[in-house]
């Protein structure tokens, strides 16, 4: 035990004291100078992340190659989808084909300059059969809104780091329901930022979507476009309310642009009936940046062994060939030319 009396209390004791004390002070830093890191990084998160969302958002608009969902019900397989993706800056498509044991259809939306159109096969071996189809004019997109909400949802897809359920990040943060409540370093990984919000919103959205996520914490990565590396959100719909937890797996995490190669998703449910469910959806992605984008052929309905429609002709580019013979030509007449002068400089000299 140590005691210390004023009255024999040597001047060393009071030094030991006084270090213990200076020890200790350093040790814990003031929540004042953590709170005004934290409004710091607050204030840094609201500057840069929209702005950052929207150049990833650009650097991804043109990925191309498939991907796998793969949902379970309390245990049942409730969805198994193959998705092909090809995009170029006038047109796009995607491709599902079921992969269940029950279900083998398939499914093609695609947009090109002069039309938009659905098809529809029974099994993978089965032709193309065309169930929608739209010229696009001058005046209007000329897109179908069915094609067009699917275009949307399968484009999020390619979004998955900087997504909120339906919609993307940057849509989220500009409504006036969406709260950030907190920024902080995260626990585990001090190199990334845990932000905290609310997004309390009851009513459908005037498109007829509806966004299930109340809010929650996303773990976002400052060095990589603020893009979503983990989330846990509050959902709620009129059926009860659910914790998601997502968490994306990264192809190569140094990659110039971080691309997700697997998502995974774990939602448990409480139900108004007083009952619980589980949800796991998985998402495998094989998307990569193209050497070039598709030519505009690849999204036509020839590329899908069906005839153009009537009055629709596309420019055929000019055969190699050509450019061959053109090239040669000019070649040819290039080395006369030359020559002639070498010639008429000749007799001039002599």
């Amino acid at each position: 035990m140590f005691s210390c009396y004023p009255t024999a209390c040597s001047s060393s004791g009071f030094m030991l004291l006084g270090a213990l004390a200076v020890g200790i002070m350093v040790a814990v830093p003031r929540s004042g100078d953590a709170q005004d890191r934290n409004d710091g990084l607050r204030q840094r998160f609201l500057a840069e992340a929209p702005n950052r969302w929207e150049e990833y958002r650009r650097q991804c608009q043109n990925l191309q190659g498939s991907y796998t969902v793969l949902g379970r019900f309390d245990e049942r397989v409730i969805g198994h989808t193959r998705v092909e993706a090809k995009l170029s800056d006038t047109s796009w498509l995607f491709v599902e084909q079921s992969l269940g044991e029950d279900e083998l259809g398939g499914t093609a939306y695609a947009v090109n300059p002069k039309y938009a159109f659905t098809l529809r096969r029974k099994t993978p071996n089965d032709p193309w059969i065309l169930v929608a189809f739209q010229n696009r004019d001058s005046n209007t997109s000329g897109i179908p809104r069915d094609i067009e909400r699917k275009g949307a949802e399968h484009r999020l897809h390619l979004l998955l780091m900087i997504e909120l359920f339906n919609e993307t990040l940057t849509d989220a943060l500009r409504k006036s329901s969406f709260h950030v409540r907190s920024v902080r370093p995260a626990l585990d990984n001090p190199e990334l930022v845990e932000v905290a919000f609310d997004y309390p919103h009851d009513k459908v959205e005037d498109d007829g979507t509806f966004n299930y996520v109340q809010g929650g914490t996303l773990i976002v990565d400052p060095a990589h476009y603020w893009c979503v590396r983990s989330m846990n959100l509050n959902l709620k719909t009129r059926a009860g309310t659910a914790m998601r937890k997502i968490r994306i797996q990264l192809r190569d995490p140094n990659s110039r642009i971080p691309i997700p190669i697997r998502w995974e998703s774990d939602e448990t449910w409480a139900l108004a009936d007083g009952k619980t469910t589980h949800i796991i959806m998985q998402k495998d992605i094989d998307l990569a940046e193209p050497s070039r984008l598709p030519a505009v052929e690849e999204f036509t309905l020839t590329a899908f062994g069906l005839p153009e429609p009537v009055g629709v002709e596309w420019k055929r580019p000019t055969p190699r060939y050509v450019w061959i013979l053109v090239g040669a030509g000019i070649c040819a007449v290039l080395a006369v030319g030359f020559r002639y002068l070498a010639r008429h400089r000749w007799r001039a000299s002599s």
